[in-house]
């Protein structure tokens, strides 16, 4: 997963440490800065490392990234203020000491069900529509998950290709257009709508509800 930490003071190195091991991509930013930080792509969640549990941030951030999981550290038992910034937005509040792996492991369950709006749930490799679910290929569930994490935006197959295999890796951006049309064609025949649609001499874009 994409995570965003952000940071009012020094950086839990520990936190860093273990969340790299884990597997996660971790972009460290101070919390003061977060409008110029909020213009880069949406991450998959956002930890921000607080003294105490601020609903203002909660709020501030899911207006930000709606579509992020939201995981707030702080350093006081504050049961009430934990509450209010659960309700203002936050996914989980976790206290110092920390057991990293249970925080991984909600950022983890975060990222196997992710709605995407207008009916739309991305599970496991199972793309949820209305109710029903439509089975993806590994591929397949890699290209709408990147996708969803950008709506509105125009992506390359290239661009695709390379978010999946890495900027040095070297792919085949026809599969991501085969697989694209393949996703594509199923949904329509079964929901009647496009779900990516191709932008020509451009890229594709993910469209998550009918009629956008």
């Amino acid at each position: 997963m994409r995570l965003l930490y952000l940071i009012g003071g020094e950086a839990d190195g520990h936190l860093l440490k273990a969340l790299r091991e884990l597997g996660h991509t971790v972009e460290v930013a101070r919390a003061e800065d977060i409008l110029s930080v909020g213009e880069t792509d949406d991450p998959d969640g956002v930890i921000v490392d607080l003294r105490a549990p601020s609903p203002d941030w909660a709020a501030k951030l899911a207006s930000m990234w709606p579509s992020a999981f939201q995981v707030q550290v702080t350093g006081e038992t504050a049961p009430d203020l934990a509450a209010a910034t659960l309700r203002a937005g936050a996914d989980a509040c976790f206290v110092r000491p920390l057991e990293v792996r249970e925080i991984a492991g909600r950022l983890e369950a975060a990222a196997r069900r992710r709605a995407i709006g207008g009916g739309v749930t991305l599970q496991d490799r199972r793309l949820v529509i209305d109710g029903e679910a439509i089975d993806l290929a590994p591929r397949e569930r890699l290209i709408v998950e990147i996708l969803a994490q950008r709506p509105g935006r125009v992506l390359t197959a290239e661009e695709i290709g390379e978010r999946i295999w890495g900027a040095e890796a070297v792919g085949d951006p026809a599969s991501i257009r085969a697989a694209i049309s393949r996703l594509g064609a199923r949904v329509l025949r079964e929901h009647g709508w496009r779900l990516i649609v191709g932008e020509r001499g451009r890229g594709y874009r993910f469209q998550p509800r009918r009629g956008d």
